[in-house]
């Protein structure tokens, strides 16, 4: 820390910790890409039994395969944050000077918490859609209705372009502030709604750099996927059958899930630096920081040698 009490881990540095961590740690990387590898999978599975079902004229294996692509979303979206917790805990204890600790001792840990953002994020997130549906809902039917008419078009358009302005802004902000508190509460092993509240807190102190380092890390993946698909489009030109199309389209969809994990994990570490920073900025300021748990010492314990008698 600076004498002025500012943090001291500038963006760069968290983002080549975040992604030493995130490939270092790799157990955890490839537990949560095999998740979303299957979950691209039932993805494609589903239209495909949508077309077999079209055919056939048989809405059972349809419904059969919708369930079952739901709940393999489900059981992917449980496997992935617990695998992300553990990942967490384990990059805080590195950071921290500790030992890493295994991958299923430390996800056991941070299990509760996991599952208590991906409840809370996704209601939060549901509520979040539901505002931004009911604010294009009102525009959009306002500048349909002075399209019919003669008044009110420029209010109306500024109040759609409006609406779309504040929709990814506040979709920005809210990844932010659900992604600091899942790594606040982890690491802390504190609740959820707490971390939220101190999110915010952490945010105010270092808004630009969380907004920089999610534009980054995304940024990043949306381009190696755009590369990657193309690639494959490029391929497909050269032979244009349809089974290869479709394992075209698999294959991309399963790198995309790779390169999408492994830029999420550095995303998460390199807010994991950022958070143990803010709390030694919130040492300084005496607000009580998180406790490392101490190292035990071995203690060597060297046995007496015989003492001969002295001579008579």
């Amino acid at each position: 820390m600076t004498s002025t009490a500012e943090p001291t881990v500038s963006l760069g540095q968290a983002f080549r910790l975040g992604f030493a961590q995130a490939v270092s740690l790799w157990p955890a990387a490839i537990l949560v890409f095999g998740l979303r590898a299957v979950q691209t999978l039932a993805a494609f599975a589903l239209p495909i039994a949508l077309f077999r079902s079209t055919l056939s004229s048989s809405t059972a294996s349809l419904w059969l395969w919708a369930t079952g692509s739901l709940l393999v979303w489900l059981l992917v979206q449980v496997g992935a944050v617990i695998a992300i917790g553990g990942s967490l805990r384990q990059g805080a204890e590195r950071m921290r000077g500790n030992a890493p600790g295994g991958l299923l001792s430390q996800a056991a840990v941070g299990a509760p918490r996991a599952l208590s953002y991906l409840f809370w994020g996704s209601l939060l997130e549901l509520i979040r859609f539901g505002w931004n549906l009911l604010a294009f809902t009102g525009a959009g039917l306002s500048y349909l209705q002075s399209l019919m008419g003669s008044d009110g078009r420029m209010l109306s358009s500024a109040a759609l372009a409006l609406c779309a302005t504040l929709s990814l802004l506040t979709a920005l902000l809210a990844t932010i502030w659900f992604e600091v508190a899942l790594v606040r509460a982890v690491i802390r092993n504190q609740g959820y709604l707490a971390s939220l509240l101190e999110a915010a807190t952490a945010m105010r102190v270092r808004l630009s750099t969380f907004v920089w380092l999610t534009l980054l890390t995304e940024g990043l993946a949306w381009a190696l996927n755009g590369t990657l698909g193309a690639l494959f489009a490029f391929t497909g030109q050269l032979a244009p059958a349809w089974q290869l199309t479709v394992a075209q389209q698999i294959s991309v969809g399963v790198l995309s899930a790779f390169v999408a994990t492994v830029f999420e994990l550095t995303r998460l570490q390199s807010i994991g630096a950022l958070t143990l920073d803010v709390l030694a900025l919130a040492k300084l300021k005496g607000i009580a920081p998180i406790q490392a748990e101490p190292i035990p010492v071995a203690e060597v314990v060297v046995s007496a040698l015989p003492v001969a008698e002295p001579p008579a």
